[in-house]
């Protein structure tokens, strides 16, 4: 049995994706009669990996559930009218609420601290516990 290669399958995959056209009839992005012409390195340089459902400017990993195939052409257009215009808007919301943050600490006269995360508390039952005291499987108590 031969191994199909992971360029192949990609390529293969990538042929049999569909999209909408003007009528809203789902079409194959490259026909079946261009695909048979075109090799599996055209076929892949067509298609761009787009960022979603999380962006890459909220910090979207570069994960495959978090990736989606685009046609060059399309990822672009993503990008320019929906993708920069929404990473503005987060930078200019960040901006105003770090504004509001400095005017409210300032009529307060505190300082701004970064916030801090709870120190655990050791486990009931470990060497760190301040009780010193241990419980084994028989249910014995003892001391550390």
């Amino acid at each position: 049995m031969s191994r199909i290669s992971l360029k192949t399958r990609l390529a293969a995959t990538l042929c049999h994706m569909l999209r909408p056209d003007e009528t809203g009839a789902l079409v194959p992005v490259i026909d079946h009669e261009s695909a048979k012409n075109m090799s599996e390195d055209q076929v892949l340089s067509i298609f761009q990996f787009d960022h979603w459902p999380i962006p890459k400017h909220r910090q979207g990993p570069d994960a495959h559930w978090n990736l989606t195939p685009r046609p060059i052409i399309e990822h672009r257009r993503k990008t320019a009218e929906f993708d920069i215009p929404a990473a503005a808007k987060d930078d200019r919301i960040q901006e105003r609420q770090a504004e509001f943050r400095r005017k409210m600490l300032a009529k307060t006269g505190a300082v701004a601290v970064a916030p801090t995360k709870r120190p655990k508390s050791p486990m009931s039952g470990s060497r760190h516990h301040p009780s010193g005291l241990r419980k084994r499987m028989s249910g014995k108590v003892d001391r550390w």
